[in-house]
């Protein structure tokens, strides 16, 4: 492994959560600051970078170069898996068609992880919010946020929430890239939308807690998303790279409030978003594909991760890309 270029792409392609080791590793019991410490020490760096790094693996070419669905751990990702001891797995539609292949897929994942010596068991993670985005190909498929929300009863959020972890957790999947916290304060936001529980921050944060409480029930690791907010962009963020111009102020009181709530409530993960906040990163780059300056997205600003959400929020879990 080549460290330097590594280290070059983490930030885009990894976890970027230093205590990733530390938070899987161990048992409720082990969990003491001594116990964590002696764990870093013992890694070498470039342990430690693999444990920051969650790859897919969504298509395979066959050998007449056609792409087909990744639905078994075969020769390659058995090799890379052994060699490096990755923090885990994203999974995605194109591995979960059917319950019998996924549930198996997981297992080879985790059989393969551990032939490379005494490792923590990986993060099986994916985007199984309800609605729209959904990656398990069988099972129950709910309705999305805004629909659970427009029951006005946050007990039916939890109680979705909770069949979606323990069909999860049936496969051996332990982590989901869910709730979406974002306030959907841009009636054109072309990729959040629905998957929003409403345009209220309070409506959000309410629904949020109880989605994360049924997670919980089933051993799920929830993950509040996108931080600091997705819901006011005119802009996917998967093919742009929006902007908004609020202040740190107004963030705080509307965007930022469900994140806050779902920390409270417990929430293991933050995913951040891929948005530029001119006026409060404003460190710039300029863009290697078109040449323009642009602001550091969030993904990318210490100024959002560590001094906002890290010290503000008091955040101590997960960040992940």
């Amino acid at each position: 492994m080549n460290i330097k270029r590594t280290l070059k792409k983490i930030m885009i392609i990894g976890v970027c959560g230093a205590l990733m080791t530390a938070s899987f590793s161990v048992t409720a019991a082990e969990k003491s600051p001594d116990r964590i410490t002696e764990l870093m020490s013992s890694m070498t760096l470039e342990e430690k970078i693999s444990q920051m790094i969650v790859p897919s693996f969504r298509t395979w070419e066959n050998a007449d170069g056609e792409p087909q669905n990744v639905t078994e751990v075969n020769d390659t990702i058995r090799r890379l898996f052994k060699k490096y001891p990755f923090g885990g797995m994203v999974l995605f539609a194109e591995n979960c068609k059917n319950t019998a292949d996924c549930t198996r897929f997981v297992h080879d994942l985790q059989k393969a992880n551990a032939a490379g010596g005494d490792r923590a068991q990986l993060l099986i993670a994916t985007d199984q919010e309800g609605g729209t985005v959904v990656r398990l190909g069988q099972g129950c498929n709910f309705c999305g946020n805004m629909a659970l929300a427009a029951t006005g009863d946050p007990e039916y959020t939890e109680r979705a929430a909770e069949i979606i972890g323990s069909e999860l957790s049936a496969c051996g999947i332990n982590a989901d890239f869910a709730p979406v916290v974002d306030v959907n304060n841009e009636p054109s936001n072309p990729v959040i939308g629905v998957r929003s529980f409403s345009d209220d921050k309070d409506i959000v944060s309410e629904h949020a807690a109880h989605y994360i409480r049924g997670l919980n029930k089933n051993n799920i690791i929830s993950t509040i998303k996108h931080f600091p907010g997705h819901g006011n962009t005119g802009t996917d963020s998967h093919t742009g790279l929006p902007r908004i111009d609020a202040t740190y102020s107004q963030l705080k009181k509307t965007e930022l409030v469900p994140f806050e709530r779902a920390i409270a409530e417990g929430a293991d993960m933050v995913m951040t978003a891929h948005i530029q906040y001119p006026n409060i990163e404003k460190h710039t780059y300029i863009s290697k594909e078109t040449g323009e300056e642009i602001y550091l997205p969030a993904t990318l600003s210490k100024k959002m991760i560590t001094d906002i959400l890290r010290e503000d929020m008091g955040f101590e879990g997960i960040v992940c890309t």
